[in-house]
């Protein structure tokens, strides 16, 4: 059976409303072998369904941008080599607004 990973996340806030709310919380998953699928399973629960089109957010994995996703998680770009080091890592989603 494999172990357990703690995973802390936080994301930047979208708009003013969004910014009165706490994002920072903890999960705790199964082990991964691929984690690019484990990014985008936890981005379509944690991330917010944003109007419109444009958007991405890039993902950071213990302070490294190894991925950028796009509108509401509709696709995944790997951007570096990810693997989590440890039984506990941090993810933080960047936010980038449309660009008009």
């Amino acid at each position: 059976m494999g172990e357990n990973m703690q995973i802390k996340l936080n994301r930047d806030s979208v708009c003013m409303a969004d910014d009165l709310h706490v994002h920072a919380r903890v999960i705790e998953i199964a082990s991964v072998l691929d984690t690019y699928a484990a990014v985008m399973d936890i981005a379509k629960s944690y991330l917010p369904t944003i109007a419109g089109h444009g958007h991405t957010w890039d993902c950071l994995l213990d302070g490294e941008n190894i991925a950028q996703i796009s509108g509401n998680c509709a696709k995944i770009t790997p951007l570096a080599a990810a693997s989590a080091r440890s039984e506990s890592c941090h993810l933080y989603f960047k936010y980038h607004s449309a660009a008009w």
